[in-house]
């Protein structure tokens, strides 16, 4: 870790669903980490300008 992260990081969906009315497709981080890779891979200069 780099000086002045936190030691740990917890994340919730929940209050997105509240507020937004929006869910996650993806809730494993093993999936989340998987479709991610496949998308870099097939995307490997990032976003189109």
């Amino acid at each position: 870790r780099r000086a002045g992260d936190p030691s740990t990081l917890i994340a919730s969906s929940e209050k997105a669903k509240r507020v937004l009315g929006w869910q996650p497709e993806v809730t494993e981080v093993k999936d989340i980490i998987a479709t991610a890779w496949q998308w870099h891979v097939k995307h490997p200069q990032g976003y189109n300008e």
